[in-house]
């Protein structure tokens, strides 16, 4: 045995000089992994949003573009609205991008396009002002004019350095510009052809239209293992329709013809159905946007799974050198386990007895509780049925050998048969909703639940007996409280049970508020008066079955309660998750709390703290 021990201690010793360099190498791989990971994916996102503000610039500088020249052709002020609405936008995302890409060697081309579009802008600005002078002419050769032509190309020049489109969700978002580029231009040099009939613009409408149609190619190809297969169709019909309108209206300019041209576009509805095809690019530029976001998480996901994989072989390693000590210390200690074995056994054996014992004792104890209980509860609902019965009773003797020699008496007693029948209901709904709630049988409709409404619903329930008996009842809400959740029409009877206790331990004229207010992570409901009170050795009492309070308000029988009303009140909020408590003074009033979860566990910490006091007086 020793020979052994000492043999696994040497392989110990082996195991753990190999596991330790395995560790070591492979955490330095590890963490060489994470350092690239965490560099590429800071490449990868920079890259992104580059590549994003590079096609909006180039979208925009192309919208510009072909604003002022329909404007200068056209005279249409929707042209001069829609490039003033476009040129702040692209003033806004050059300063991004030179904000972004400051002390990076990506400014220098930032600020190559920011000088070249400060050019544009003045010619444009320039040809505005000759075509307000009546002189299109001139303007439309200043945005012709070969140094326009090449700020133009150095502004595409410029943004195409930005970012390298090395990966392949650069390349999707290159080509989402595109298309909305092309698209543009095609729409653009139609409008141009046919208003001025110069066939330059219907060799850069050919030009345009070729691209379009390689791009839209593309971005079929690109989504094609997508559901997007609907909007490629309606992009691919639309797309030929309104390329049968451009050929007819060319070849009309071509043959000379510019108003017949014109009218081909107009019946042709070439404006609204080109602006409908505009807005379907956008959609499939931002389902291109969504692929390329795509792509750049799998990216970053099989980075992460590449380190996630060293991680575990360096766990695996970890796993087996303990497996190894603990084998050792196995091994040495198994003499001592055989010799404590028997013990072990033995003290088990009695421990197991001396449990069940105890489980067998408890059970018992148990059954006797609940057999008193029920004795108990038995006792009180008979007692408490046999006192509105009785009453019922010899209010019906009297009624019947006196009605008629005396029927002064029907009222008084037609009203006490009334009263007690109406608290002999109540008693029975108590009872059986007790015995509901303690099998568990009673069904909860929980739901999202407005305090404000709660409160609102059980005071409009007790204002009526408040008023007839002359209590002032108002409603607070000193803060704004989240919504609860719970079982609208329980809360509502949890509520209106304490506002009619609080009618009920009142005298003419003393006041009764309800409110409800944030308590940490609960909703505290507070039903407050100034009544009679409850003295000091009753206080634990009150939620007991059939437990009613000696002091009585001098205008309330005692037989108007049914002693259950509390336990309900108790059974119902402990339900919810919350507890329920009183505060009271003997002489001075009486105050019940409850509280209630937020819907979600979770308080409004966002909610001002508070807000002026709402208050209703009947």
């Amino acid at each position: 045995m020793a020979r052994f021990v000492r043999g696994e201690k040497a392989s110990l010793v082996v195991v753990t000089i190999a596991v330790g360099v395995a560790m070591i190498t492979g955490g330095a791989l590890s963490l060489s992994a994470y350092k690239r990971f965490r560099q590429s994916s800071v490449q990868r996102s920079s890259a992104f949003r580059l590549q994003e503000q590079r096609e909006r610039i180039v979208r925009l500088d192309t919208v510009l573009a072909t604003s002022a020249r329909l404007l200068v052709a056209t005279g249409e002020q929707r042209w001069r609205d829609r490039y003033d609405r476009f040129s702040p936008i692209l003033d806004r995302t050059l300063e991004v991008a030179a904000a972004d890409t400051q002390g990076t060697p990506e400014a220098v081309h930032v600020e190559h396009i920011r000088e070249a579009r400060a050019q544009l802008s003045e010619t444009e600005r320039r040809a505005f002002e000759l075509a307000r002078n009546g002189r299109a002419a001139e303007a439309t050769a200043a945005l012709m004019d070969p140094d326009y032509e090449e700020a133009r190309e150095r502004v595409a020049r410029q943004a195409a350095r930005m970012v390298p489109s090395d990966r392949s969700f650069l390349r999707l978002l290159e080509l989402a510009g595109t298309l909305e580029r092309r698209t543009e231009d095609v729409t653009t040099d139609v409008r141009l052809a046919v208003t001025t009939g110069e066939r330059r613009w219907v060799a850069r409408y050919r030009e345009a239209a070729a691209e379009l149609a390689v791009a839209q190619r593309s971005a079929a190809a690109a989504l094609s293992r997508t559901r997007n297969s609907g909007l490629l169709r309606q992009l691919a019909s639309l797309r030929s329709d309104l390329q049968r309108v451009e050929r007819r209206a060319i070849e009309a300019v071509e043959s000379g013809n510019t108003q017949a041209a014109r009218e081909i576009l107009e019946r042709a509805s070439y404006d609204e159905r080109s602006e409908d095809y505009q807005k379907r690019i956008g959609r499939l530029s931002e389902r291109l946007r969504a692929a390329a976001e795509a792509e750049r998480r799998s990216e970053r996901i099989e980075a992460l799974a590449n380190i996630g994989a060293i991680c575990c072989v360096l766990a695996a390693l970890l796993i087996a050198w303990l497996y190894a000590l603990r084998t050792l210390e196995r091994f040495a200690a198994e003499r001592e386990r055989a010799e404590l074995a028997l013990d072990q056994a033995r003290a088990e054996a009695e421990r197991r007895l001396s449990a069940a014992t105890a489980e067998l004792q408890a059970e018992v104890d148990r059954l006797r509780q609940v057999d008193d209980l029920k004795t108990t509860f038995l006792s009180h609902v008979a007692h408490e049925l046999r006192t509105p019965l009785t009453a019922i009773v010899s209010a019906a003797k009297i009624l019947i050998r006196h009605h008629e020699k005396k029927p002064e008496v029907v009222p008084r007693f037609g009203s006490t048969i009334v009263v007690e029948g109406e608290r002999l209901t109540r008693l029975i709904n108590d009872v059986l909703d007790l015995v509901k709630i303690e099998a568990g049988k009673l069904q909860w409709q929980k739901e999202r639940v407005d305090p404000w409404g709660l409160v609102q619903q059980a005071a409009a329930l007790v204002e009526p007996l408040a008023h007839e008996k002359k209590r002032e009842l108002r409603v607070e809400f000193p803060s704004l409280v989240p919504p609860v959740w719970g079982d609208r029409d329980r809360l509502v009877q949890v509520l209106t049970n304490l506002l009619n206790n609080a009618v009920k331990f009142t005298n003419e004229g003393d006041s009764i508020v309800v409110s409800a207010e944030q308590d940490g992570g609960m909703c505290r409901f507070t039903v407050r008066d100034t009544g009679v009170g409850i003295p000091e050795e009753d206080l634990p009492k009150v939620f007991e079955k059939f437990h009613q309070v000696a002091g009585q308000p001098t205008d309330q029988p005692k037989s108007a309660s049914t002693g259950l009303g509390l336990t309900i009140c108790r059974e119902i909020v402990e339900h919810h998750g919350g507890r329920i408590w009183v505060e009271s003074t003997l002489g001075e009033g009486t105050a019940f709390h409850f509280t209630v979860p937020f819907e979600d566990g979770v308080c409004d910490d966002d909610a001002p703290a508070s807000i002026e006091a709402v208050s209703a007086a009947t």
